[in-house]
């Protein structure tokens, strides 16, 4: 099977690494499956060093783009998209098209029909929610999003969904539940059983302590004023603890001043962006492992970080929202928290903190727990969906 897989990620350091993530380890599962799939990533972003290089002058003019323009400029991208993708579908006669879902983007889903190319839309987010909800501060049409977003699921033969949370989004734009598939995120289960930790010098900071750890782009929704509760709870409570942090993005100025401002600089590590080949060895370092999501935001994530703590055996700590609540209820791998009862979190951290042999017993039930998520098993679904889609494509071809 041939497959062309239309990706929209527009970074990979920052605020998209997961999804990178996602696009990698997934297209890599599902070559193993046997199948031929070519990405094409055609929204990458060139790095910050050489934008600032060739950045306006005009400081105000750049701002008022930047808060007015921004739906222009991106609902544009498809006329440049458009030349690109039939390209890619004239030169790879591609059996099934899968498109990563961007609010902007409309243009692949209308080629793909244009060439009688069965679609699954990969809808990871509401988009159009989700720019409504996070990105107040830039001026947006009315309407735009919900528009483009109705037609992409209007010509998609199939949707796939990363949780639960997103059929009830979905029902909300009359789609046809049969279209719906939920394939939650996945983890390269062998890439974290790598814990040759001594081979970073940068980590050596942390030796001797029972290391609290964090990965995730730094966004609000990720719970990092949670994560700066806990920090500021635990550290002046125990001097033998210390905090990994790792990811960037919007929040990582905010994270840098919070702790120059308590002085915690001894005994919190921020790594800052870590490739993926390089992330074994961070968190094996980790002795708990948090996902401090707020509860005040509508959940509806498929927290890649989740599955990769599982995978390295971690024992985790987190709300009882959504598919974590899911995923981990039950199962013996941590505690699900309420992060507006200190009370309740606290003495959990202490329990984790005081207790080695309960940080070990629940790091192996999280690896079992693990091999029930690996990318093999999301492919696997997606390898399914297109092969229905295409014998349908065929069977009403020869009708």
């Amino acid at each position: 099977m041939k497959v062309v897989y239309f990706n929209y990620v527009h970074d990979y350091k920052e605020s998209s690494v997961g999804s990178w993530t996602h696009v990698n380890q997934f297209t890599y599962a599902f070559k193993k499956l046997g199948h031929r799939i070519s990405v094409y990533s055609l929204n990458l972003k060139p790095d910050k060093k050489q934008r600032n290089a060739t950045q306006m002058k005009n400081a105000l003019f750049r701002k008022i783009a930047k808060k007015y323009g921004r739906d222009i400029k991106n609902a544009s991208k498809n006329f440049l998209y458009v030349v690109r993708e039939w390209k890619a579908l004239q030169s790879e006669k591609p059996d099934c098209v899968i498109i990563r879902h961007d609010p902007y983007v409309i243009s692949s889903i209308l080629v793909s029909a244009y060439f009688r190319i069965p679609v699954i839309l990969e809808l990871n987010a509401p988009g159009a929610f989700q720019i409504r909800q996070y990105e107040r501060d830039f001026f947006h049409f009315p309407f735009l999003f919900e528009t483009l977003e109705k037609i992409a699921l209007r010509f998609a033969s199939a949707v796939t969904v990363t949780s639960r949370e997103m059929i009830a989004y979905l029902h909300g734009s009359s789609l046809d539940k049969a279209k719906i598939h939920v394939n939650p995120m996945g983890v390269e289960y062998e890439h974290f059983q790598n814990n040759e930790c001594s081979l970073n010098n940068e980590l050596q900071k942390l030796n001797g302590k029972i290391v609290l750890g964090f990965i995730g782009s730094l966004n609000y929704w990720h719970g990092i004023n949670n994560l700066f509760m806990i920090m500021k709870s635990v550290l002046k409570k125990y001097s033998q603890v210390g905090f990994l942090i790792i990811g960037k993005g919007p929040m990582y100025t905010d994270l840098l001043e919070f702790v120059k401002k308590n002085n915690f600089s001894q005994s919190v590590l921020i790594a800052g962006y870590v490739p993926y080949d390089s992330l074994p060895p961070y968190i094996d370092k980790m002795d708990i492992a948090l996902a401090p999501y707020p509860s005040d935001i509508e959940f509806y994530f498929s927290p890649l970080k989740i599955f990769e703590y599982l995978a390295a055996g971690k024992p985790i700590l987190a709300p009882p929202i959504g598919q974590i609540a899911d995923i981990l209820d039950g199962q013996d791998v941590g505690y699900l928290i309420n992060f507006e009862d200190e009370e309740d979190w606290m003495g959990k951290v202490d329990c984790l903190i005081s207790s080695e042999k309960l940080r070990t017993e629940f790091g192996l039930c999280a690896r079992r727990l693990a091999k029930n998520y690996e990318w093999s098993k999301n492919a696997a679904l997606v390898e399914d969906i297109c092969f229905k889609l295409i014998k349908n494509h065929q069977s009403s071809h020869r009708n």
